[in-house]
């Protein structure tokens, strides 16, 4: 489990095979796709990490829809968070769920 700290909110976060077969479902690929299709300095876009945080949300707290979703991730922004945070957030995500090594210095 990960844990997404908003303010002086904590969200348990889990990427679950149902939440990963659903975000497959939502991309038309897998999460871990959002990130090795990348070339130089390019990120992955904030729709397809918010899909992926949505998914992973509402494994552990029901019934957030991808709206507020959004309204959260804007709260997160202006709490300090960034684009960047949110990546470390995702890779966090896809290790804890077993989709990548939780250790990607020694592949």
């Amino acid at each position: 489990m990960v844990i997404w700290k908003i303010k002086d909110k904590e969200y348990n976060l889990r990427l679950t095979t149902r939440a990963c077969t659903n975000v497959e479902k939502r991309l038309g690929t897998n999460p871990l796709n959002v990130f090795s299709q990348l070339r130089d300095n390019e990120l992955p876009s904030i729709s397809n990490m918010l899909v992926i945080l949505h998914e992973s949300i509402n494994t552990l707290n029901h019934g957030i829809s991808f709206d507020a979703l959004c309204d959260l991730y804007d709260e997160y922004c202006e709490d300090g968070g960034d684009i960047s945070t949110l990546i470390q957030l995702i890779i966090e995500l896809l290790q804890d769920s077993g989709i990548v090594p939780k250790d990607l210095k020694n592949q």
